[in-house]
Protein backbone atom coordinates (compact mmCIF):
# COMPACT_ATOMS: atom_id res chain seq x y z
CA UNK A 1 0.00 0.00 0.00
CA UNK A 2 3.06 2.28 0.79
CA UNK A 3 4.53 1.79 -2.61
CA UNK A 4 1.17 2.20 -4.36
CA UNK A 5 0.65 5.69 -2.40
CA UNK A 6 3.89 6.71 -3.31
CA UNK A 7 3.67 6.26 -7.18
CA UNK A 8 0.93 7.44 -7.23
CA UNK A 9 1.82 10.83 -5.13
CA UNK A 10 5.03 10.89 -7.42
CA UNK A 11 2.90 10.90 -10.68
CA UNK A 12 0.17 13.69 -9.14
CA UNK A 13 3.24 16.21 -8.11
CA UNK A 14 4.97 15.64 -11.18
CA UNK A 15 2.08 17.47 -13.11
CA UNK A 16 2.70 20.59 -11.11
CA UNK A 17 -0.96 21.32 -10.71
CA UNK A 18 -1.75 22.93 -7.20
CA UNK A 19 -4.50 20.20 -7.13
CA UNK A 20 -2.63 17.19 -8.04
CA UNK A 21 0.22 18.65 -5.42
CA UNK A 22 -2.67 19.06 -2.73
CA UNK A 23 -3.58 15.11 -3.57
CA UNK A 24 -0.31 14.38 -3.55
CA UNK A 25 0.44 15.39 -0.31
CA UNK A 26 -2.60 13.72 1.10
CA UNK A 27 -1.29 10.61 -0.42
CA UNK A 28 2.41 11.44 1.28
CA UNK A 29 0.70 12.09 4.47
CA UNK A 30 -1.18 8.56 4.18
CA UNK A 31 1.78 6.83 3.21
CA UNK A 32 4.01 8.63 6.54
CA UNK A 33 1.08 7.07 8.47
CA UNK A 34 2.32 3.39 7.88
CA UNK A 35 5.69 4.44 7.33
CA UNK A 36 6.67 7.64 9.70
CA UNK A 37 10.42 7.48 8.89
CA UNK A 38 10.97 6.96 5.28
CA UNK A 39 13.20 9.82 3.88
CA UNK A 40 11.74 9.54 0.21
CA UNK A 41 7.77 10.10 1.97
CA UNK A 42 9.02 12.91 3.56
CA UNK A 43 11.24 14.33 0.72
CA UNK A 44 8.13 14.18 -1.09
CA UNK A 45 6.23 16.00 1.76
CA UNK A 46 8.60 18.44 1.44
CA UNK A 47 8.48 18.55 -2.44
CA UNK A 48 4.98 19.11 -2.37
CA UNK A 49 4.96 21.55 0.74
CA UNK A 50 7.33 23.35 -1.23
CA UNK A 51 5.32 23.86 -4.46
CA UNK A 52 2.65 25.03 -2.46
CA UNK A 53 4.40 27.29 -0.73
CA UNK A 54 4.03 26.00 3.01
CA UNK A 55 7.46 27.49 3.99
CA UNK A 56 7.53 26.72 7.38
CA UNK A 57 6.18 23.42 7.00
CA UNK A 58 8.83 22.64 4.42
CA UNK A 59 11.37 23.78 7.00
CA UNK A 60 9.98 21.32 9.34
CA UNK A 61 9.64 18.46 6.93
CA UNK A 62 13.16 18.33 6.17
CA UNK A 63 14.52 18.67 9.48
CA UNK A 64 12.56 15.52 10.32
CA UNK A 65 13.86 13.82 6.92
CA UNK A 66 17.54 14.86 8.01
CA UNK A 67 16.92 13.75 11.85
CA UNK A 68 15.29 10.09 10.45
CA UNK A 69 18.65 10.12 8.19
CA UNK A 70 21.08 11.08 10.48
CA UNK A 71 19.30 7.99 12.61
CA UNK A 72 18.74 5.21 9.64
CA UNK A 73 22.83 6.07 8.51
CA UNK A 74 25.90 5.51 10.14
CA UNK A 75 28.21 8.15 8.72
CA UNK A 76 31.38 7.75 10.57
CA UNK A 77 31.02 10.09 12.95
CA UNK A 78 32.38 10.65 16.16
CA UNK A 79 30.39 11.19 19.71
CA UNK A 80 31.28 14.56 19.57
CA UNK A 81 29.79 15.11 16.39
CA UNK A 82 26.74 13.05 17.28
CA UNK A 83 26.01 16.28 19.43
CA UNK A 84 26.16 19.39 16.83
CA UNK A 85 22.81 19.74 15.43
CA UNK A 86 21.35 17.88 12.06
CA UNK A 87 23.24 20.53 9.92
CA UNK A 88 26.66 20.80 11.31
CA UNK A 89 26.79 16.27 11.33
CA UNK A 90 25.69 16.13 8.48
CA UNK A 91 29.00 18.27 6.91
CA UNK A 92 30.81 14.70 6.98
CA UNK A 93 31.19 12.32 4.49
CA UNK A 94 27.98 10.56 4.60
CA UNK A 95 26.41 12.77 1.64
CA UNK A 96 23.55 11.01 -0.56
CA UNK A 97 20.76 12.37 -2.65
CA UNK A 98 18.16 12.52 -0.47
CA UNK A 99 19.88 14.52 2.07
CA UNK A 100 21.28 16.90 -0.33
CA UNK A 101 17.51 18.01 -1.54
CA UNK A 102 16.69 18.28 1.96
CA UNK A 103 19.59 20.99 2.20
CA UNK A 104 18.07 22.38 -0.82
CA UNK A 105 14.85 22.34 0.16
CA UNK A 106 15.44 23.58 3.18
CA UNK A 107 17.81 26.47 2.22
CA UNK A 108 14.96 27.85 -0.31
CA UNK A 109 12.24 27.93 2.28
CA UNK A 110 14.71 29.76 4.14
CA UNK A 111 14.90 32.45 1.33
CA UNK A 112 11.78 32.84 0.41
CA UNK A 113 10.93 33.35 4.26
CA UNK A 114 13.52 36.38 4.07
CA UNK A 115 15.99 34.10 6.40
CA UNK A 116 18.89 35.06 4.24
CA UNK A 117 21.40 34.36 6.69
CA UNK A 118 19.89 30.59 7.61
CA UNK A 119 19.07 30.01 3.75
CA UNK A 120 23.23 31.02 2.97
CA UNK A 121 24.22 28.58 5.40
CA UNK A 122 21.64 25.47 4.23
CA UNK A 123 22.82 26.23 0.69
CA UNK A 124 26.41 26.82 1.37
CA UNK A 125 26.65 23.31 3.00
CA UNK A 126 24.47 22.09 -0.20
CA UNK A 127 26.84 22.96 -2.60
CA UNK A 128 30.10 22.31 -0.34
CA UNK A 129 28.33 18.33 -0.32
CA UNK A 130 27.08 18.31 -4.08
CA UNK A 131 31.04 19.23 -4.92
CA UNK A 132 32.09 16.51 -2.32
CA UNK A 133 29.51 14.36 -3.89
CA UNK A 134 30.47 15.03 -7.85
CA UNK A 135 33.92 14.10 -6.88
CA UNK A 136 33.56 11.06 -5.40
CA UNK A 137 30.45 9.36 -7.50
CA UNK A 138 30.36 11.97 -10.76
CA UNK A 139 26.88 12.60 -9.75
CA UNK A 140 25.90 16.10 -10.37
CA UNK A 141 22.83 17.81 -8.45
CA UNK A 142 21.39 21.11 -9.29
CA UNK A 143 23.81 24.01 -8.59
CA UNK A 144 22.07 26.67 -6.32
CA UNK A 145 25.65 29.23 -6.88
CA UNK A 146 23.43 31.79 -8.52
CA UNK A 147 20.82 31.92 -4.98
CA UNK A 148 23.76 31.70 -2.75
CA UNK A 149 25.16 34.55 -4.87
CA UNK A 150 22.03 36.75 -4.71
CA UNK A 151 21.90 35.73 -1.14
CA UNK A 152 25.48 37.02 -0.05
CA UNK A 153 24.46 39.99 -2.51
CA UNK A 154 21.54 40.87 -0.37
CA UNK A 155 22.79 40.08 3.14
CA UNK A 156 25.98 42.77 1.60
CA UNK A 157 23.25 45.33 0.86
CA UNK A 158 21.57 44.85 4.60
Amino acid sequence: QVDEKTVQAVKLLSTKKSEDVSSSLYLVNEALSMSPHSEKLLELKAQALLSLCKYEDVIQTCEEGLASFNQNHYCGKSSSESQMSNAEAYAGQCNCPVKLRLWQMTGKAQFYLGRLDEALTSLSKYEEANTTVVKSSGQRMETLAPLVATIRDLLHHK
